[in-house]
């Protein structure tokens, strides 16, 4: 964290525990929702909803094989099994986890370029930013080339 207690691109960092989320479709091998009304006919694989028949198909696997996508602060993570608390949707895999504190970090939520907490409004980004639209922060995949290259000329 930086001197505003935010997050930067230098705590862009897995820990043990955690991998990216191209390691783990690598790893895990997520399958296609066969249950979609809107199949993406581009992608190999996509996620279950949290409600209705889906759900109920998620349910019905065994738990070693589901994944759940969840919100978290200043991330968005995969774990390990069915999740309810800040569930955003559901994976399937072929390969079942074995390790129920594996994590997948997705995504994570960096102090933009343009922060500026000195206004009062809590608007703390510039309107005008093509990277955060005037939010303060901007989201970041963990396996952005922008996080590699920093990380790479940092090292």
């Amino acid at each position: 964290m930086n001197e505003n207690g935010n997050y930067t691109l230098d705590d862009v960092k897995l820990d043990d525990n955690e991998i990216s989320f191209d390691t783990w479709i690598d790893k895990y091998k997520p399958i296609k929702n066969h249950i979609t009304k809107y199949p993406n006919p581009d992608s190999t694989f996509e996620t279950f909803e949290t409600y209705g028949e889906e759900y109920e198909h998620v349910l019905a696997q065994p738990v070693e094989n589901v994944w759940t996508e969840v919100h978290a602060d200043f991330s968005t993570l995969l774990v390990a099994g069915v999740a309810y608390v800040n569930r955003i949707a559901y994976y399937i895999c072929e390969k079942p986890w074995t390790d129920d504190m594996e994590t997948v970090v997705y995504s994570m939520d960096i102090e933009c370029h343009c922060y500026d907490d000195s206004e009062e409004d809590g608007d703390y980004g510039d309107p005008d930013c093509p990277d955060c639209e005037g939010y303060g922060y901007r989201t970041v995949d963990i396996d952005d080339e922008e996080v590699k290259l920093h990380h790479k000329e940092n090292a």
